[in-house]
């Protein structure tokens, strides 16, 4: 068996289960409410990590008040987090984390455990964590208060989406991503976490405190460090509360690059903390980002035959088979991704023709970092460039109703 054919037979069992994850939890992915339900209603604290409040800030402080506002929702607070202080903000409390604070976790997680001091430690009170560019809508605010209503687990992640934003490498590399989000939500049913988003996360605030952020050599990737936490002391603790946010792309390649090496990075350097069956689905998970990325360079080879063994019949029906897979994925999750915008239907599938031409290029961009991040990782905590420039929040809301996605 040559290297190629050893790489196709690694990727192989993943991608057969992604689709099985992906049939599996297309079922309430957004689910379908008609207003909010009946009372009393929890409280709410829509909280927004960032190291400088910027103007992207203000942006998402408004998407939240006018969110609440169409839904008819009155019980909420907003906390923006902050290691400075940045642009005047208004709506919003600013916690500034001081400079002489000290714990055993860096960066967003010193600043998360930090604002514990801030938030109230009660069953009746939720935590909706947010990044800085993530704006809400009046269904993120209902299906949040449903799911917490119909008893919903203490701690869950939503979906995403993510519109266009004037660069097309970095549109299609996070509107692919929406495929991975029915991997998180079966990850949320089975409670085996291995990865959490940590924008549109929420959590009831007497688990946050229990669990806490104080977490010893977590520079990155906190939001799954929490989860695995939670998980090894309160079991499957774990839901998926279908409210919808919107989040900005990366604003350069570049800038998406060093944003998925801190990804990676963060999972490397945190397997020594994970308990054993959630230590083997990210060391593979792992290990299969790293091949993807070599049967990447691969590729070519195999075109032009260097690397073809006629005698093993698998290289040609697994690569064939497999590779079908991988380029229907991108285009599953573009289509979901796009599948409740205002963009006609032309323009649709002028995306996903668009795709096409850039398939090496995004999968390059998704799996080098796995490699870059083990070679060189990150030093600090590099924050995702972003445009500066307000998107308008192109989602249909009525698409959203009637919906099992």
């Amino acid at each position: 068996m040559t290297p190629y054919e050893i790489l196709w037979l690694i990727v192989l069992p993943i991608a057969l289960a992604s689709w099985f994850f992906f049939f599996r939890s297309r079922k309430g992915y957004i689910p379908e409410y008609d207003g909010l339900p009946p009372g009393p209603l929890p409280k709410i604290v829509f909280l927004i990590a960032t190291r400088k409040p910027s103007s992207i800030v203000q942006e998402t402080i408004n998407s939240i008040n006018n969110a609440c506002r169409g839904a008819g929702f009155t019980n909420y607070d907003i906390d923006v987090v902050a290691d400075d202080e940045g642009v005047s903000l208004t709506g919003a409390q600013l916690i500034l984390v001081p400079e002489d604070y000290v714990c055993k976790s860096q960066f967003k997680a010193r600043a998360l455990n930090y604002s514990l001091k801030f938030l109230d430690n009660s069953k009746d009170v939720w935590i909706l964590h947010k990044d800085e560019d993530s704006k809400i809508i009046p269904q993120t605010v209902i299906s949040i208060l449903h799911y917490i209503k119909n008893g919903g687990k203490p701690i869950a992640n939503g979906p995403m989406m993510f519109p266009w934003d004037k660069n097309i490498f970095t549109f299609y590399l996070e509107a692919q991503r929406y495929w991975t989000f029915f991997w998180v939500k079966d990850q949320m049913r089975t409670g085996l976490v291995h990865w959490m988003n940590g924008s549109n996360m929420l959590m009831r605030s007497d688990i946050e405190h229990l669990i806490g952020w104080d977490f010893p050599n977590c520079p990155y990737s906190e939001d799954s460090r929490f989860a695995w936490e939670a998980g090894r002391k309160l079991g499957r603790v774990f839901g998926w509360h279908g409210g919808l946010t919107i989040e900005k792309p990366a604003k350069t390649f570049m800038s998406a690059m060093r944003q998925r090496r801190r990804w990676y990075a963060g999972w490397f350097f945190l397997l020594r903390y994970m308990y054993w069956r959630v230590w083997f689905y990210r060391s593979y998970s792992n290990v299969v980002w790293a091949s993807s990325f070599f049967l990447l360079v691969m590729a070519p080879l195999a075109w032009f035959g260097v690397y073809r063994n006629d005698l093993f019949l698998l290289t040609g029906l697994t690569g064939g088979f497999i590779t079908a897979m991988h380029w229907a994925r991108p285009q599953v999750g573009l289509y979901y991704n796009l599948k409740f915008t205002k963009f006609s239907t032309t323009k649709k599938i002028l995306f996903h023709i668009g795709y096409v031409p850039f398939t090496w290029i995004i999968d390059f961009m998704n799996t080098f970092p796995t490699i870059w991040a083990l070679v060189n990782p990150p030093k600090t905590f590099e924050i995702t460039e972003k445009n500066m420039s307000e998107i308008p929040v192109e989602v249909e809301e009525k698409k959203l109703t009637g919906v099992g996605v």
